[in-house]
């Protein structure tokens, strides 16, 4: 079935998985395509007591777990008022507060769901920039996506049918003096029926309107979420923090990038002046191919100096208070340390080093750190490092954390020490 077919594509094995489950027919389809592709979801659910069938629907989703080894968190609704927009509110605060970081909540709205919406959206009243029902948006910590959202529910009745699914109707469906069961039963139906096509045209329409909402998602680049969006969306999102990060590349590069995107999870592409490397559901872009970049001698950090690494690249120790001459363009990267030092040395990796991760002296073999990373190996050999004498590594350039940054509640300021790239930015940014 297209229904299966389109979610093998859009959902990754390596990701962290929350599902809100009812109980209904929509959210046990889902279910049913996730754990045939060996995915097990958390499964979040909600008994809102107002019904005597809900704690029927919740026995049977205890068991099912029981059977499928999965985990259910379950909340019940205890107040004295209930309205449909108490109970959504309720709802999604209980699904943020159970997501972890990175993770992904998948919910069951299909595209009967999407034309109720936006039907009821533009009979209350709309500004059209808020009128777009997302397929994908950042959520809590993590993302919410809703794979169902092309597809009519007559495809899952039909799925459900066709596996033999149990799943349970919520007679509350039927009362009409919820507004939305007023548009599910008596105003889709008669549009339906005036153009079988329309919920199809909605959806298109809604594509349209999504790209102007687009702007809110931008921010630090998340791959997850970048796979989540449908093709010209993730080119919008892509060019939006190059846009941000002010980072500048050709459209045959930016091709090579959309491409490796869409393969990879972590790992590196080598471009003409720039690596990019995928790391952490994030990306970290280097100059330039790191198989480039000429040999290195160990060169000692003078106090209130720079120390040229490469044409475009430099790095300093500063006092506190230091007036710093600053490049007219570049990007910076620099820590604060707390504590004072010295013979401190700019180089790349050496055989035998260890990164000291902390004061108190807890240390991990350089080696081990970067396979924990997943740094590449062809950025290992040329990775910059500030060390100690006794080849402790206390900064990994640019985006290593460093003990020596840590402010305790007396801690004075003694130094920066600071990091230029010129190639990464066409202004000063630090």
């Amino acid at each position: 079935m297209e229904l299966e077919k389109t979610l093998r594509k859009s959902l990754l094995k390596d990701q962290t998985y929350f599902l809100a489950i009812s109980g209904g027919v929509d959210s046990m389809v889902l279910l049913d395509i996730l754990l045939k592709m060996n995915l097990k979801p958390h499964l979040l659910h909600v008994n809102y007591g107002l019904r005597k069938e809900a704690a029927t629907e919740t026995d049977f989703l205890k068991k099912y777990v029981k059977e499928k080894n999965l985990t259910l968190n379950i909340k019940y609704f205890k107040e004295d008022k209930f309205t449909e927009e108490i109970g959504r509110h309720f709802r999604y605060e209980f699904f943020k507060e159970n997501l972890t970081e990175k993770s992904i909540l998948l919910t069951a709205h299909h595209l009967d769901d999407l034309g109720e919406t936006f039907l009821m959206k533009v009979t209350r009243g709309t500004q059209l920039k808020n009128l777009a029902f997302l397929k994908t948006q950042p959520f809590g910590k993590g993302t919410l996506y809703r794979p169902l959202l092309p597809f009519p529910k007559e495809e899952l009745y039909a799925y459900a049918k066709k596996h033999e699914l149990t799943y349970f109707e919520d007679a509350s469906n039927e009362d009409l003096t919820y507004t939305r069961n007023r548009y599910r039963k008596e105003i889709l139906p008669l549009l339906k029926k005036e153009n079988p096509q329309v919920l199809k045209h909605f959806y298109q329409l809604n594509e349209e309107l999504t790209s102007l909402e687009f702007p809110k998602l931008q921010g630090k680049f998340s791959l997850s979420l970048y796979k989540l969006l449908p093709e010209n969306f993730q080119k919008s999102y892509f060019d939006l923090w190059l846009k941000e990060e002010k980072l500048f590349f050709s459209p045959e590069e930016k091709k090579q990038l959309h491409s490796f995107l869409n393969k990879k999870t972590y790992g590196t592409l080598v471009l003409k002046d720039k690596t990019l490397q995928v790391k952490e559901d994030t990306l970290v872009f280097f100059e330039k191919n790191p198989q480039e970049i000429l040999p290195f001698s160990p060169q000692v950090l003078s106090l209130n100096t720079w120390v040229k690494l490469s044409a475009t690249e430099k790095v300093g120790l500063f006092q506190e208070n230091y007036p710093i001459s600053w490049p007219q363009e570049g990007k910076c990267y620099f820590i604060s340390i707390y504590e004072p030092v010295e013979n401190l040395v700019i180089r790349h990796p050496e055989q035998g080093d260890v990164i000291k991760l902390k004061k108190e002296g807890y240390t991990k073999k350089l080696r081990r750190y970067f396979i924990d990373e997943k740094i590449p190996q062809e950025i290992r050999q040329n990775q910059w490092v500030v060390a100690d004498k006794f080849k402790n590594i206390l900064w990994m350039i640019p985006n290593g954390k460093s003990y020596l940054s840590y402010q305790g509640e007396t801690a004075k300021m003694f130094y920066r020490l600071i990091y230029i790239n010129t190639s990464m930015a066409k202004e000063i940014i630090c």
